[in-house]
């Protein structure tokens, strides 16, 4: 996956727009979609790329999730 292609515009805790390649590679053990996690150079924050959207979030948690 290519972080420049699926980064944020800017973090939303420091306003910087400086991702760097965090952890890569990685698979959610529900779905086997795989993803990267991309962290900000300003601040630390980490964040997954692709970012799933509001309608794909529950894809990602099961029923018993609380």
């Amino acid at each position: 996956m290519s972080p420049a292609a699926t980064s944020p515009p800017s973090c939303i805790a420091c306003d910087q727009a400086d991702w760097r390649p965090w952890l890569c590679g990685l698979r959610d053990y529900l779905t086997g979609d795989g993803f990267d996690v991309l962290r900000c150079a300003g601040c630390g924050l980490g964040v997954t790329s692709p970012a799933p959207t509001e309608r794909e979030i529950l894809r990602y948690y099961s029923d018993r999730y609380r």
